[in-house]
């Protein structure tokens, strides 16, 4: 009979674990199809040009002399492994953007892995389900940036720092040491989430099989690493966002999620709902009832700690010196754990109910994260079709990009917002002009009147586009417009009376 139990439980096990598996296979392949979806479709916007222009560079020590020149960040491993990526690969903007969209499938894996080990099962399989249809974490895993690797580093972090909670293996203190690294290398702010990984540990140190002294031999070898870098960090101002709404800010990270402020509110309700256990009635007190306690679990709080630490020192920061907080690119990295307390929350829950808000959570992602696909061609502008255009009817006119905005580090005055992508995108023979003393002479000279020329306008949503100069709008006459996402393009020629053979 007990043999017979036994075998019972056995069989019941391996079905679960092929279950689980099965569904883990599905979730990553959903993750994989959402990540793909029209990934070729939007050209690369600035801050995409910048990474490829320094991964394309002929070898790493090109890429580092440029890097200071061209990107605010000044962090080097996310374009250093794209160059080595595109070497194996090719150079394609759906090639670039690929590497992304394998670091955020491979989060949503970790993401599992963590569920598991803290966990259990159902809270693994929850958590990677929900970071598999969370639009922002499948936005940021299709631009060439460094975003996406960030959030996978942070997860193998925090995954190698939990580990160590359980068994102290030397194979995960080399892991953990080199998460520490890469996090710093890979983008500024993951010095934060170094930061945050030492708190962890330090409130929650005897509940850990790693020794303080092998914690304080990873911490200083992890430094020595970052040493001869830090300086690149220190020695220029950060790249400043506007705003400092307290409200916004919150919501924003909260909405990490991917949706309204409905699904919002039942985020918080749901972690809350994690955070609290169940107790057990005692032998004294056969008839009192089950009451809800704070739950004592040391990951749990580690997994808090990873949600709030590094944005309330992003806002901190925003306070005391300049305000960039506002971009959810910059939260990213706390996305995971966000959605890992939300799963704990779900599984806290009768089956019923669980089901029922899992399913409607998945509805209001999916609907939102194919929203959001369906948006960036839209809210980018399309400066590939633009400049295939300008290939095929006129390659030699020159093309006068009406844009204004911040010059990015170490750029030229002509290399605005709008002309780097551009510039990117035509031969390099191309003439590219901005709205500068240049401009001004080339309207007003009619020895130098070109027979014709391109006006490249950016039409961003809400925003006035820029104006055509009146000394170009009375010499030349708009014969064809193209209008693409978020910008415009004309094809212009000159007025016979300005022609130059017309002057007397």
């Amino acid at each position: 009979m007990v043999d017979a139990l036994r075998l019972s439980k056995e069989a019941t096990s391996r079905f679960a674990r092929t279950c689980s598996r099965f569904l883990l296979l599905f979730i990553v392949l959903i993750a994989g199809s959402l990540r793909l979806a029209w990934l070729g479709r939007p050209s690369l916007w600035y801050d995409e040009v910048v990474t490829l222009t320094l991964a394309l560079q002929r070898g790493p020590r090109e890429l580092l002399r440029l890097l200071p020149q061209l990107d605010a960040t000044r962090a080097p491993l996310h374009p250093l492994l794209l160059q080595g990526w595109l070497s194996l690969f090719g150079s394609s903007d759906w090639t670039a953007r690929s590497f992304s969209v394998l670091c955020g499938v491979l989060s949503v894996l970790a993401v599992y892995r963590i569920g598991c080990a803290s966990f259990d099962r159902s809270t693994g399989l929850w958590a990677a389900w929900l970071c598999a249809i969370s639009p922002l974490l499948i936005m940021y895993s299709q631009e060439a940036r460094p975003y996406a690797l960030l959030v996978l580093v942070t997860c193998l972090a925090w995954e190698n720092l939990l580990s160590l909670r359980r068994s102290d293996s030397f194979w995960r203190e080399v892991e953990f040491t080199a998460c520490l690294v890469a996090l710093g290398y890979i983008h500024p702010l993951g010095l934060l989430m170094d930061a945050m990984l030492a708190a962890g540990y330090l409130a929650t140190g005897s509940a850990f099989q790693l020794s303080w002294r092998r914690w304080a031999a990873i911490n200083l070898l992890a430094a020595l690493g970052l040493a001869p870098w830090i300086g690149q960090y220190l020695n220029h101002s950060p790249e400043n966002l506007p705003g400092r709404s307290l409200t916004g800010y919150m919501v924003g990270l909260m909405l990490l999620s991917g949706g309204s402020r409905w699904t919002t509110v039942a985020g918080i309700l749901l972690i809350t709902r994690g955070l609290f256990s169940r107790s057990s009635k005692t032998a004294d007190e056969p008839s009192s009832p089950a009451t809800l306690q704070l739950d004592s679990s040391v990951d749990l709080w580690l997994i808090v700690v990873w949600y709030v630490g590094p944005s309330v020192l992003i806002y901190i920061y925003s306070l005391v010196s300049q305000p960039i907080f506002s971009e959810p690119r910059y939260h990213q990295f706390v996305g995971p754990a966000f959605l890992l307390l939300v799963a704990r929350g779900l599984t806290k829950l009768p089956l019923a109910p669980r089901l029922g808000l899992g399913f409607l959570a998945t509805a209001i992602a999916c609907w939102t994260s194919l929203g959001v696909l369906d948006e960036i061609p839209q809210v980018k502008a399309d400066w590939r079709d633009a400049a295939a255009v300008i290939h095929r009817d006129d390659p030699d006119a020159p093309v006068i990009a009406l844009a204004d905005g911040p010059l990015p580090h170490g750029s030229t005055p002509q290399e605005y917002l709008a002309i780097f992508p551009l510039r990117y995108y035509l031969q390099p023979s191309a003439r590219i002009i901005a709205v500068t003393a240049e401009l001004k002479k080339l309207a007003s000279d009619s020895r130098s009147a070109e027979p014709s020329m391109w006006y490249v306008v950016q039409t961003p949503e809400g925003i006035p586009a820029a104006s055509v100069p009146k000394e170009l709008a009375q010499r030349y006459k708009p014969t064809q417009v193209w209008q693409f996402p978020g910008l415009r393009l004309t094809h212009n020629r000159l007025r016979p009376s300005d022609a130059p053979d017309s002057q007397p």
